[in-house]
C-alpha cells in the first residue's frame, strides 16, 4: 500500500469520467491483490477531498479528516466508488508536498486492514451488480488493463 499518481499516457485508455482522472496531481492508494472476476487485480483508489454526503452510503469510501479544502456538506476520504485497476507501468511514485501526507499515510496504514477489507467488499458488491449509477466501469477497464498485464 503506497500512494502514487497516474501517468497521463493511461487517459488515452481510460476514457470515463472525469472527475476521477482530472487532477494530475491527486494522490491514488495503491492497493494490490484485490480478487474481481477471479483475478489478482492492483487497484488506485483517489483520494477525494470533496465527496458528497448527501447520497453516499459508508460502505462506498472510507472517511478521512477533513482537508482545509473540504467543502461543508462534503467529506474526505478513499473513494471505492471511483477506484480502478491500473497497470503497474502507468504509475508514478507521489511526491508528498508537506508532512499532512506523511500524517494521512500513516493513519491510512494504520486502517489497512479496514481499508482492504472494505475495497475487497466493494468489488464484490459490484460483480453482483449490486453499484450506483456514477461508479467507474470496472468491466470495460478490466479489458483495457488485461491488455497491458505483464
Amino acid at each position: 500500500m503506497f500512494f502514487v499518481t497516474i501517468k497521463e499516457d493511461i487517459k488515452q485508455f481510460y476514457v470515463y469520467r472525469e472527475e476521477t482522472m482530472n487532477n494530475d496531481m491527486r494522490p491514488y492508494l495503491l492497493i494490490k491483490r484485490l480478487d474481481y472476476r477471479g483475478e489478482s487485480t492492483t487497484f488506485a483508489v483517489p483520494l477525494r477531498s470533496n465527496i458528497s454526503n448527501n447520497y453516499l452510503p459508508f460502505k462506498h469510501y472510507f472517511p478521512l479528516p477533513d482537508l482545509d479544502k473540504t467543502r461543508q456538506l462534503h467529506t474526505h476520504g478513499l473513494h471505492y466508488v471511483k477506484m480502478f485497476p491500473i497497470p503497474t507501468q502507468f504509475l508514478n511514485k507521489f511526491n508528498y508536498p508537506d508532512d499532512s501526507y506523511n500524517n494521512l499515510f500513516e493513519y491510512i496504514y494504520s486502517q489497512r486492514n479496514k481499508i482492504i477489507m472494505d475495497a475487497q467488499q466493494y468489488l464484490i458488491d459490484y460483480e453482483k451488480g449490486e453499484h450506483v449509477l456514477y461508479s467507474t466501469p470496472l468491466e470495460e477497464m478490466m479489458e483495457i488493463y488485461n491488455m497491458f498485464r505483464q
